[in-house]
């Protein structure tokens, strides 16, 4: 039997052969360019959407630092891929959120101008603990990615060699100075959206005015992540800011000790049980003196703060008066007050309880009872019958305001204000406070007086206590001038108006409202 060779059929193989040849080549280049150029794009995205939240979260940590309330922010940390027939697909990006170990912030040669803040910031050095909050992903596709960092209200991405800032803050704004600090070890990885809570660790951050002591400049030095030419382009073309590199990876701020600065600080947490500042000092609230009337009752209050100078809620505080002491715990504003009435006068000592051995543990608060015999203006005793605007400086003047700030004499009317007063039975002045000073303009009021009879002067601070130092002898007539906080005579004008109480040599207490006029 002879056999014969049979092709039929062999054409339809060979092209179903090549077809799906043609098919495995095509999915494995869609496997290795397609997709991953297609995740690529997913992680762009991603990349896009991570910047947005944390421009959400700096806003909402600005709104804790200044408010005290919490917020909740979502971070979308990780990403994953469209489901994709045929295909593989790597797994889902995961993002790390979490803060950098703790790092120690000095503050030097810092000053309050306050007298009882001054118990505290004193010009020593002051250290404070601060973290970095950190975001970093590694991408399957997408190379180079930035890894979110934010430190002292500082929103800015790091990519290899290289930084760009996305939120500058604001730590040094021309006088006003600006640091929010992290606080606990927070670290979480995860591939979808997280939820973050800011939490107030210390804040409503309260300002405190500052100077370098002794005329030094004030120094701050600040571990950081950002390169020394990324603060130098931030902050160094202000004249009175100097920023260098410091020691490790820290840098230096040096601010102009001649300028007065406002000192605003706040610690942020993300999570519960984050370790809250102790008190550390106390001050009086407000000015520190109440004047309480006839039939009136008033409150004396104290102000409990920490370290970072913001207050600090359910501190027990043992306040005296009159030889009776009361306890009160701070509120949520760190205040512990009680009430006054007109038979209760002197001195009122605030302590924090579990404070020892440092004069940031009391503060005073000064109680004037102005009933009775606090008659206005009055009409026997002394009366003051005229306020003149002077031309000149008296001598005694002169050396008291010379000693806060050199004055030249000169012939500028309003550099002082001539009191002229009607005396009854050789009354004096035994006690002198100016009340109030009410500016003509949107001029800021004068901080200080001095007050000369010719041969005792005495001073203080408006709206502060009464200076009982020596008497003073309104028959003589009187001159009064006033100056700024750097102590700068700040001239009178016949639209300011300005108001002295007195304790008379009698033991009655008058208040006068003095509107100067010209010679």
């Amino acid at each position: 039997m002879t056999l014969r060779n049979d092709t039929r059929g062999v054409s339809e193989v060979v092209g179903a052969i090549l077809v799906f040849g043609v098919l495995i080549a095509l999915l494995a280049v869609m496997q290795t360019q397609a997709v991953p150029a297609a995740n690529q794009q997913v992680e762009f995205e991603h990349s896009q959407d991570v910047q947005g939240d944390f421009a959400e979260f700096h806003a909402a940590a600005n709104d804790v630092a200044t408010g005290g309330d919490r917020e909740s922010v979502s971070i979308a940390a990780g990403t994953g891929y469209p489901t994709r027939m045929l295909f593989f697909n790597p797994p889902r990006v995961q993002g790390s959120i979490s803060t950098s170990e703790n790092r120690t912030v000095t503050i030097q040669n810092a000053q309050a101008v306050d007298p009882e803040v001054d118990d505290y910031l004193n010009g020593d050095d002051v250290s404070l603990g601060s973290r970095t909050l950190r975001y970093d992903v590694s991408y399957n596709e997408l190379g180079n990615p930035p890894q979110v960092r934010y430190e002292y209200g500082i929103l800015y991405n790091q990519f290899r060699g290289d930084t760009t800032i996305q939120n500058p803050g604001s730590v040094i704004d021309d006088t006003e100075i600006n640091l929010v600090f992290m606080a606990g070890n927070y670290s979480r990885t995860a591939g979808d959206t997280q939820s973050l809570e800011v939490r107030p660790v210390s804040a409503p951050s309260r300002p405190v005015t500052v100077e370098g002591k002794d005329g030094n400049n004030i120094t701050m030095v600040l571990p950081t992540e950002l390169p020394v030419e990324d603060w130098q382009e931030l902050y160094g073309d202000q004249d009175h800011v100097t920023i260098t590199d410091a020691t490790g990876d820290n840098i230096k701020i040096e601010l102009d000790g001649d300028r007065r600065y406002t000192l605003k600080m706040a610690g942020l947490g993300l999570e519960q049980g984050v370790d809250k500042p102790d008190a550390h000092y106390i001050v009086p609230a407000k000015e520190g003196v109440t004047d309480v009337g006839a039939g009136g009752n008033v409150s004396v209050a104290f102000e409990v703060r920490d370290r970072y100078n913001n207050p600090v809620a359910g501190e027990n505080v043992s306040i005296t008066l009159g030889g009776n002491t009361k306890f009160v715990d701070t509120n949520g504003e760190g205040k512990a007050a009680i009430s006054v009435s007109p038979s209760t006068t002197g001195t009122a000592t605030g302590k924090i309880v579990d404070c020892t051995g440092s004069d940031r543990c009391t503060a005073d608060f000064n109680v004037n009872v102005i009933s009775p015999g606090g008659s206005i203006n009055p009409s026997g005793g002394v009366r003051l019958q005229e306020a003149v605007l002077a031309t000149s400086i008296e001598n005694d003047l002169g050396n008291a305001i010379g000693g806060l700030n050199p004055w030249t004499p000169g012939n500028n009317e309003g550099d002082a204000v001539d009191l002229v007063f009607s005396v009854d039975d050789n009354l004096e002045f035994d006690g002198v406070r100016v009340n109030y000073y009410a500016s003509s303009d949107d001029s800021a009021p004068p901080e200080e007086w001095a007050m000369t009879d010719g041969s005792s002067t005495i001073s203080g601070e408006i709206s502060g206590k009464f200076n009982s130092s020596s008497s003073l002898d309104p028959s003589a007539d009187l001159q009064v001038a006033f100056t700024d906080g750097s102590g700068s005579v700040v001239s009178a004008s016949t639209s300011d108006y300005f108001v002295i109480t007195v304790i008379l040599s009698n033991g009655e207490q008058s208040i006068y409202f003095a509107s100067p006029r010209t010679n």
